[in-house]
């Protein structure tokens, strides 16, 4: 999995066909122009077409998914950034699916896509004054998510990971989550008593250290069910899980349907390229637009 970093914000045209497990410390706005995406993130999968725009929270594993001519605008917006403009950026998440939006917000939707595709034209314009015409309309794009697409969250959700050694724990987990991890091996790694590392975890995090672990390691062996032709056992022992068995009762508990069914659902030869497809960081191209 990789974790992307900017500086600030980022705005970018492009052609995707596959790209997995990314995250980003910071909240991200797809903008479909043209084609179909799939986006897989917390436990759910997303199907966009053209129009369609889609949120995606600050920390989140996702993958991206998409057919052979397509066009997707991305802006990218770091917590830092973020909470440089809104001091309660941590108390909240944003939601924004288009399929699912109220009836009654359709305007707000057609203005989001006509500021994404105003700092686009500005971008690539790179006129002399285009860097204050996309500051503007990203400033116009954040106090609209807040207005209309805030969500509150509990205060043991709020994870701010600005925090060095939460920070620390999570990316050792994402780099590490193949291997028998445990909790008392992670108290021990942080020079804490497992009672303590228990706590502080599941106050930052919002949910216990277990459970935490098994859905790091649920969202990569998505990846690998989609993108190899891998046995269960394999797929299994390469993301952490003792037995297939264990594995798939995990799965299913989580996505409600087994990994085979997954499998069969969502595997596409578009985007198989053999057996080392898993091993694939990802393809995106971005696009040199007039």
């Amino acid at each position: 999995m990789k974790q992307k970093f900017i500086t600030d914000f980022e705005i970018m045209i492009q052609s995707i066909q596959s790209v997995s497990s990314q995250q980003f410390a910071g909240t991200i706005l797809l903008f479909v122009v043209e084609g179909n995406f799939m986006v897989s993130m917390d436990v759910k999968d997303y199907h966009l077409q053209e129009s369609d725009i889609l949120i995606i929270n600050r920390n989140t594993i996702y993958s991206i998914s998409g057919d052979s001519n397509n066009v997707l605008v991305s802006l990218s917006i770091t917590n830092h950034f973020f909470k440089m403009q809104y001091e309660a950026y941590y108390h909240y998440i944003f939601e924004c699916f288009s399929k699912n939006i109220d009836t009654g917000r359709e305007e707000v939707l057609a203005q989001l896509r006509r500021l994404l595709a105003k700092i686009v034209i500005s971008h690539l314009q790179k006129s002399e004054d285009s860097s204050v015409s996309v500051q503007s309309d990203l400033y116009q794009i954040l106090l609209m998510m807040i207005r209309f697409f805030k969500k509150s969250i509990p205060y043991q959700e709020q994870i701010e990971l600005e925090d060095e050694r939460i920070t620390r724990i999570l990316n050792y987990i994402e780099h590490h989550y193949g291997e028998p991890l445990s909790l008392t091996d992670m108290a021990n790694q942080e020079f804490l008593s497992s009672s303590y590392f228990s706590r502080y975890f599941k106050q930052f995090v919002g949910i216990n250290f277990s459970k935490y672990l098994t859905s790091v390691r649920l969202k990569h062996s998505k990846e690998d069910l989609v993108h190899s032709s891998d046995s269960l056992f394999q797929i299994a022992s390469r993301n952490g899980f003792t037995t297939a068995k264990q594995f798939a009762l995990a799965f299913k508990s989580t996505y409600q349907q087994t990994p085979a069914n997954y499998r069969k659902k969502h595997k596409s030869a578009a985007l198989i390229e053999g057996d080392s497809a898993r091993n694939n960081s990802g393809k995106s191209s971005i696009l040199d637009s007039p």
